[in-house]
């Protein structure tokens, strides 16, 4: 899934909205701030990848919404401890 689609699925409302006060707005983000996000992203995507395992749509989401700015790393981290 291409980041477009993802925001089309967001835009659709597959995705929920953020709902904390804490989180960067997508328009605070700098374009320093979201090249580093991409960077991360891009970067632990590929480690999964070359460690062998299948990158589904569902699990480039969460990425997708960090770039974005609407979740924040410590986040993601959570939901994948659980």
């Amino acid at each position: 899934m291409t980041f477009e689609n993802q925001n089309a699925a967001k835009q659709q409302g597959k995705v929920p909205p953020s709902t904390s006060d804490d989180r960067p707005d997508t328009e605070l983000l700098t374009e320093s701030e979201r090249s580093e996000r991409i960077k991360a992203v891009s970067f632990a995507t590929a480690s999964l990848i070359q460690s062998g395992f299948e990158v589904t749509e569902a699990m480039l989401l969460p990425g997708e919404r960090y770039i974005n700015g609407e979740i924040e790393l410590n986040e993601i981290v959570a939901s994948a401890m659980k």
